[in-house]
C-alpha cells in the first residue's frame, strides 16, 4: 500500500483526479466510458490514461471487438477508492458510473437491437461490462434509486435470458421489484413480463402464467396495447409449450398478435410470437397452418 501510495503522490493534481475516478470501474473500462465518468471533471482522459499505464498504474488489454481496454489492479483499485472517498468524490463517481451502464444498457435493448441485426454485438458488448453493470445495480439499490434499478433490470432481462444467466435474472428482478413497489405501471408490466420468461425458461410455468396475468393487468390499466401483447406473447410459451395444450398458446398468440397488427413500427417480438404460433400449430398436428406463419416470421 505505501508503494502505492508512493507512485500516487507523485502523480500531478490531474492524473491523482483521474486515477481516483478510474478506481469506481470493476473489472476494467474503455475509452468511451473513462471519458463518461471522469470527463466531467475536465480532466483529459486520453492524456491522463497513458501517464498512468506509462507509471504503471493501469495496465492496457484488448476488448470486446479489439478496441483498447483498460485495467487497474485491485490492491491499485482499493487504494484509489480510499483515495475518492477521502476527497469526497464517491458519491459523485458512482453516480456517474451507474448512469453510464443505465444508458449503456437501454442502448442496447431499445428498438429491438438486441433481437436482429446487431445482437451479437451487444450481447459482447454488455457481457465485457457485466461486472460494472451488476455494480450499478448495486448503487442503485444501495442508494434507494429504485426506479432507475427497475429500468436497468429491464433493459438487461433480455440479456439475461440470451446468455443463459437465467436464476441471475430472476434474483436481480425480484429485488428491484420489491424496492419499487409502488414504481410506475407501465414499467413494471414490462419487468413483470420479463421475470414470467425467465421463470418459463427455468421450468417454473404455472409462475411465469401467473406473472404474464399480473403484468397484462398493468399493461391494460395503463392503456399500453404494446406491453399487453408481450405479457400474452410470454403466456402462449408458458401455455404453448406443453405437449396437451399447444392450441391454447396458439390461442394467447393471437391475441397477442391482433394488438400488434396495425402497431408501427412493429414491435420486435411480433416475428417471435409468429415463429413459435406456427410452430405450436405443427406441434398439435397442423402444418399446412404452421408453415406459412413460420415462413412469415422468416421474413420479418
Amino acid at each position: 500500500r505505501d508503494a502505492i501510495a508512493w507512485s500516487y503522490d507523485l502523480l500531478p493534481p490531474n492524473d491523482q483526479a483521474l486515477f481516483r475516478m478510474l478506481s469506481v470501474f470493476v473489472g476494467g473500462f474503455d475509452l468511451e466510458t473513462a471519458e463518461a465518468v471522469a470527463g466531467q471533471e475536465k480532466i483529459v482522459v486520453l492524456d491522463g490514461i497513458a501517464s498512468l499505464i506509462d507509471k504503471n498504474l493501469l495496465r492496457p488489454e484488448k476488448g470486446f471487438g479489439g478496441e483498447p481496454r483498460y485495467s487497474m489492479l485491485e490492491t491499485m483499485r482499493e487504494f484509489g477508492l480510499e483515495q475518492l472517498a477521502a476527497h469526497g468524490e464517491e458519491c459523485q463517481a458512482r453516480q456517474a458510473h451507474a448512469t453510464y451502464f443505465l444508458a449503456l444498457a437501454e442502448r442496447a435493448a431499445a428498438y429491438g437491437e438486441m433481437q436482429f441485426s446487431r445482437s451479437r454485438y451487444w450481447i459482447g458488448r454488455l457481457t465485457v461490462d457485466q461486472a460494472n453493470l451488476r455494480n450499478a445495480l448495486a448503487y442503485f439499490a444501495d442508494t434507494g434509486e429504485p426506479i432507475a434499478e427497475l429500468r436497468l433490470v429491464a433493459a438487461l432481462a433480455l440479456f439475461w435470458f440470451q446468455n443463459g444467466s437465467i436464476r441471475e435474472g430472476i434474483d436481480r428482478i425480484e429485488g428491484a421489484l420489491a424496492r419499487a413497489a409502488s414504481g410506475p405501471a407501465g414499467l413494471r408490466a414490462q419487468v413483470l413480463a420479463w421475470l414470467a420468461l425467465l421463470y418459463w425458461v427455468a421450468g417454473e410455468s404455472a409462475r411465469a402464467i401467473a406473472l404474464c396475468i399480473a403484468s397484462e393487468g398493468l399493461a391494460t390499466e395503463v392503456e399500453d396495447p404494446v406491453g399487453v401483447a408481450l405479457a400474452l406473447y410470454y403466456r402462449s410459451l408458458a401455455v404453448g409449450w406443453n405437449a396437451d395444450a399447444p392450441l391454447e398458446g396458439v390461442r394467447y398468440a393471437q391475441r397477442s398478435l391482433a394488438l400488434t397488427k396495425d402497431y408501427k413500427p412493429t414491435p420486435w417480438f411480433v416475428p417471435f410470437a409468429l415463429g413459435d404460433m406456427g410452430q405450436m400449430l405443427t406441434l398439435a398436428g397442423q402444418p399446412e397452418r404452421g408453415i406459412p406463419l413460420v415462413e412469415e416470421a422468416l421474413a420479418l
